[in-house]
Order: structure tokens, then sequence, then C-alpha cells
């Protein structure tokens, strides 16, 4: 028997020979190790449900939803009444959701409050989500409940998916708000915009943005809107045809890592 071998920091490669019973025996083998595909997983973004309550009461309960297990589910809620809605807390699915970011606007008798609280589980259950306002009433509630697959799953209730959140609320009537968020922690990871509107009409998402879901009109003429990109973005806007206070939560998502491959190779020949 005899052997020829090969080897560097990254391949080795072996070529054996042998003669057994006038046979000729020969074995390749490869392998290529501690080497990176350079593919990442790419963020996906979903609607669940949306909707709205507009009969005044102290909690309002969504449509039921299936989430997937190991994914981010951001619930973006905007909520109005005259003193200043409470922040909402939220129960459903057998998840913890957690409050990421809020913001208000408005004044006098009439001021919004735009929540977004997140949550992720190993084994969410079917059903509809309960959003609380700590027995306070509230004249409308309004909801979106999106899922993001190809995140970090660290942390706990999805706290290693978001990796930093800003707001901005305007104090006076525009047709197009922008958010800020700081620079990306990685090319990687994507971004999430929830907007609030005191108006309807013509609502336009950011520039390569898509939309996930909007809610709103009558009788109150309110709109709430969620949009993304898998892509960063440090300015998330969101337009629309009149002018309207506006209020917004941006959010940037992260990734999964990407994926290392090792790749083996072998090959096995006989010949007389």
């Amino acid at each position: 028997m005899f052997y020829s071998w090969l080897s560097t920091n990254e391949n080795t490669s072996g070529l054996y020979f042998s003669l057994v019973n006038n046979y000729f025996i020969y074995v390749f083998c490869s392998f290529r190790s501690n080497w990176k595909e350079g593919k990442s997983i790419a963020v996906i973004g979903s609607n669940l449900t949306s909707g709205s309550d507009v009969i005044a009461g102290s909690s309002a309960t969504t449509a039921s939803i299936t989430p997937t297990a190991n994914n981010l589910i951001l619930l973006t809620v905007d909520s109005g009444i005259g003193t200043g809605p409470n922040i909402p807390t939220a129960t459903g699915n057998g998840l913890t959701w957690v409050q990421v970011a809020n913001v208000t606007h408005g004044s006098g008798g009439d001021i919004h409050r735009t929540t977004v609280l997140r949550a992720m589980g190993s084994s969410p259950s079917t059903g509809a989500i309960t959003i609380d306002f700590a027995s306070q009433e509230n004249s409308d509630v309004y909801w979106c409940v999106d899922q993001f697959s190809g995140i970090d799953t660290s942390g706990t209730d999805g706290s290693g998916a978001v990796v930093q959140s800003a707001t901005r609320e305007l104090t006076a009537a525009a047709t197009s708000i922008t958010v800020t968020l700081a620079a990306f922690a990685s090319t990687n990871n994507a971004t999430f915009g929830g907007f609030h509107s005191n108006g309807s009409d013509g609502k336009t998402v950011g520039t390569g943005f898509t939309l996930l879901a909007t809610v709103g009109g009558d009788p109150h003429n309110i709109s709430l809107l969620t949009e993304w990109k898998n892509t960063n973005d440090t300015s998330v806007d969101y337009s629309q045809t009149n002018s309207h206070l506006m209020s917004a939560v941006a959010i940037e998502i992260k990734a999964a890592a990407a994926v290392t491959t090792v790749y083996l190779l072998g090959l096995l020949g006989i010949g007389a």
C-alpha cells in the first residue's frame, strides 16, 4: 500500500493505493474545514393580523393567530383617550409580551399612544391576543401583529432579535414623518417601522419598504401602518396625501448568524 497526502491550512486531501488479489484499489478523500459559506439567513416579515376596536373599553382582543416557533412577533398598538392612554400590556399565545418602545402625541382631549411589544417562543399556541389598559377606557384601539423569521433567537422573549429602537412625534401636522436609527450593527439586519396618523387618506410606505399591514378609517379617521425591509435603513419614513399629526416607532431587527459549512468528499475506486 502507498499513498499521497497534501495538507494546507484550510484543505486536506489524500489518495491511497493498494493491490489486493490482483485488484487495484484506490481511495480519494478530501475535506475543507473552517470555511464560511458567506450566506446569511435573510430576515423575512409577514403580517399575522390587524384590526381595531372603536367602542370605548379597557381592553381589546385581536383575531386568532398561529405564531411560528422561534419567530419574532411584534405587536404594534395605537390607543387614544383625552387624558393620555396607559401603556398597554398583552397576553396570549402562551407568550410573554415585552414593551420595546412607545410614543405619544396630541394634546387636550385627543392624545394617542403608539406602542410596540415583542414576543418569541419555542412552542406558541394558537389564539387571540388580549390588549389591556389597566382598567382605563380608551376611545379607540388599533393593532397590527407582524412576524419575522431568519432572526437571532438568543435571549428571552425576542430580546436578542431587537438591536435598537427609536421614536418620534410630530408637534405640528405634516405630510410625512421620518424617525432616525443609529448606525446598524450588521449589514444583514432588517428594519421595521410602525406609524400612527390622525388621518386615513393616501398612505404611502417609506422608500424601499414593504407594507405589512394598515388599519383605520371611520369613525375616528385614525390610521396605523407597519412596514419593513430586509436591509439597513437609518431613516424610517412614511407619508400621506394630506397633513396630519403623526408618531412613529422604528426598530433594527437582528438577523440570524451566517451558516458555517464543512464540505466532505470521498471516492472509492476498484480496477483490475
